[in-house]
């Protein structure tokens, strides 16, 4: 694995971070959201191709398709419906993103290990004693 692909996987785990911190502020009496920390597609470079690795991988999954977006502007407040400059898909964490977050395989191998060790040291502290 090259450097790359260090950085790379950590953009896509720092995107996956980052679709877990959104949350709805605001429900429009019209039906819409306001979204607050949204995960915009092409804020960043490369955040479209992470959304979509994440989804490959089984961690995100649209929730709605061709959700129109628009960025506030604070000064003119709620924006008008029907004036949404770009559309694009809404996403979820899956149970498999959030045990990515949450580092659960890490936590698991490293238990095992851990076990592992403390049944060796047992056996060996078993022979031990019956040897003397």
């Amino acid at each position: 694995m090259t450097i790359w692909d260090c950085r790379r996987e950590r953009f896509i785990r720092r995107i996956l971070r980052r679709l877990a911190c959104q949350r709805v502020e605001l429900v429009l009496p019209d039906g819409r959201w306001l979204v607050n920390h949204a995960v915009e597609e092409g804020q960043e470079k490369d955040v479209t191709e992470a959304l979509r690795t994440c989804h490959m991988r089984g961690w995100v999954e649209p929730m709605f398709n061709a959700v129109p977006r628009q960025k506030l502007d604070p000064k003119a407040g709620v924006p008008q419906a029907g004036v949404a400059q770009q559309t694009a898909p809404m996403y979820t964490l899956t149970a498999a993103g959030w045990s990515v977050i949450n580092r659960v395989q890490t936590w698991l191998i490293t238990t095992c290990v851990v076990a592992l060790i403390t049944l060796l040291a047992t056996v060996i502290g078993l022979v031990v004693a019956l040897a003397k």
